[in-house]
């Protein structure tokens, strides 16, 4: 089964649009905890998520690790072009740069 194929099938799971739902009506910008959940299939209800609101998302790991394997997944699912991975060098960077202008 093809990435694309994977998300539009899980999209159609009543599971899944119960929590699109809620998520729809309750987020606003706080954080929503999913519980019961491990390996790739967290990466994938927030591919899945991530297609179906059409917006620009941040995701914070707390291990290094574990970001990466996140991002993986992520980027297996979404394709490159739609997956950024922020590390602390960039972010050293990026804050280095602004906070000289």
């Amino acid at each position: 089964m093809q990435e694309k194929e994977l998300i539009t099938q899980y999209q159609k799971d009543s599971r899944f649009i119960d929590f699109f739902e809620s998520w729809s009506l309750e987020n606003k910008g706080n954080i929503i905890p999913i519980n019961g959940l491990s390996g790739s299939s967290i990466p994938l209800i927030a591919a899945c998520t991530f297609v179906k609101s059409g917006k620009s998302w941040i995701i914070i790991r707390r291990e290094k690790e574990e970001a990466a394997y996140f991002f993986n997944d992520l980027e297996k699912l979404l394709g490159p072009k739609r997956v950024v991975f922020f590390s602390r060098l960039l972010q050293k960077t990026l804050f280095r740069t602004r906070k000289s202008r």
